[in-house]
């Protein structure tokens, strides 16, 4: 049985504990960790409650004693029982770079194919007695864990093997040709080492499997669960933050548990720990993937030919903000660091996404329904007010968000020239009301979401007069 100490050794403890760099804090929890595995009766939680900052509640911790459940409705495989460890990291993308907590579900062949070549009997052993435990009825739960360990343990004899040179027999050497596949198959063997806690987790935290909205509510009651798994994880902790990173609808809400467990600037963090600084090789990229994804989006030429998706470009500035918002909390990117630059890069994009010459065409297809002068022909109502109706929503989106990030001005300055046009064109309208109805009606939509304002309203009632019926509901 663990030691216990009195409240004075515990606080002298945390004080010295709080004194090491980072770096070396994270190095003592990963040899803690291997510690408890090599010798249960060393205090080696004990000592990983203190270097945390505090002791994970009873009831939580004991989840951990028990192992991740799975699915009793159907009947796995051996592969798939072992893959569920790194399931919370695949992704079906095609990575152009190595990213930490991101495994191509490529890499899941070569990796068994040679887990089957370093397991040998051991592997047929474990086919065998999976059969037996569905047989029997048993515990797939913990046969499951148990048959991880070994594979982890097979995994982590092959990446030594390929550190000291071995050569691959011919079928796995053609699997293992690419520089990456090494690469993500030593992100599986670090992976399978600490995926145990991770599982039981997420269990706990997204039990349907994907978190659509990880509200501040949602991320307080994370917070004793993912305290009590990385206190059994040590620096490997990194990997759970990055699970549940995978497991988000919105990934930049993994910052309200950052912040609820005190680790941003904006919370009074004096430093960056490791999982802060993977959130953020996480979220900066995907700031500057969207902001570069808005600007193409937008491009002149997609523009004038209207072809431009208004509804998918609101959605990637809404995206853009929300991802800004988050990493602001992390409060201390300076311009001269490789994170402030792409953050900096990043509002560039966005500003050449709305800059005068684009807003220009935009400015011409929210007016372009309606009559220059009255013996004009008409153009077509639909789909063109549609089309209007949903550029002047992306422009008010521009506008609301970016006033904050720094790229509103050019759209604000169009907004009020676009409305002044508007007025004077349903003004000339107004004299000769009938046979212009849609374009009446569609100037008084794209004024109600310009300007939705007491004039707009009195506008509105006025084209209803002229057209001879009942004021619409406001």
């Amino acid at each position: 049985m663990a030691p216990e100490l009195g409240s004075d050794k515990l606080a002298a403890l945390r004080r010295f504990l709080a004194t090491l760099p980072a770096d070396l804090q994270d190095r003592l929890g990963e040899a803690l960790s291997h510690a408890r595995e090599a010798d249960p009766s060393f205090p080696a939680d004990l000592v990983l409650e203190v270097l945390h900052g505090s002791a994970p509640p009873t009831a939580e911790a004991e989840l951990f004693d028990r192992p991740a459940p799975v699915d009793t409705s159907r009947r796995y495989t051996l592969k798939e029982l072992v893959c569920l460890g790194i399931e919370p990291f695949l992704t079906d993308e095609t990575p152009t770079a190595v990213v930490q907590g991101r495994i191509p579900a490529s890499a899941i062949e070569p990796w068994w194919e040679a887990m089957i070549r370093m397991g040998v009997e051991g592997m047929d052993k474990l086919e065998a007695d999976l059969a037996a435990e569905y047989e029997k009825g048993g515990d797939i739960a913990a046969f499951a864990r148990a048959a991880r360990r070994e594979v982890s343990g097979w995994s982590d004899r092959f990446m030594e093997k390929l550190g000291m040179g071995k050569t691959l027999v011919p079928e796995l050497r053609a699997m293992f040709r690419e520089n990456f596949v090494h690469e993500h198959v030593a992100e599986i063997t670090r992976i399978m080492r600490c995926c145990e806690p991770i599982l039981v987790a997420l269990a706990r935290i997204a039990p349907t499997g994907r978190v659509h909205e990880l509200s501040e509510t949602a991320a307080e009651a994370a917070k004793p669960v993912y305290l009590a798994a990385a206190s059994r994880m040590g620096a490997d902790s990194v990997y759970l933050m990055l699970a549940l990173l995978n497991r988000l609808e919105k990934p930049w809400q993994i910052m309200r548990l950052a912040t609820s467990l005190g680790w941003t600037r904006a919370a009074g963090a004096p430093a960056r720990n490791a999982e802060m600084t993977a959130i953020c090789e996480r979220l900066i990229p995907a700031l500057v993937e969207t902001a570069i994804a808005t600007k193409a989006a937008t491009a002149q030429k997609t523009l004038a030919s209207g072809d431009a998706d208004f509804a998918e470009v609101r959605q990637l500035v809404t995206r853009f903000a929300q991802i800004s918002e988050a990493l602001s909390t992390e409060v201390d990117f300076r311009k001269d660091s490789a994170w402030g630059a792409q953050i900096i890069k990043s509002r560039e994009a966005m500003r050449s996404a709305f800059d005068a010459e684009r807003l220009d065409i935009m400015e011409n297809i929210i007016v372009g329904f309606m009559p220059s002068v009255l013996e004009a022909e008409a153009p077509p109502a639909e789909p063109a007010i549609a089309h209007a109706v949903d550029a002047a929503r992306l422009l008010m989106a521009v506008v609301h968000h970016g006033e904050r990030h720094g790229f509103a001005s050019d759209a604000s300055v169009v907004i009020v020239k676009i409305a002044k046009e508007l007025e004077r064109l349903t003004e000339m309208l107004l004299t000769r009301p009938h046979g212009h109805e849609p374009q009446l009606d569609g100037a008084v939509k794209v004024l109600s979401i310009l300007y939705p304002d007491v004039r707009t309203r009195a506008l509105a009632k006025r084209v209803d007069e002229a057209l001879g019926r009942a004021p619409s509901a406001s």
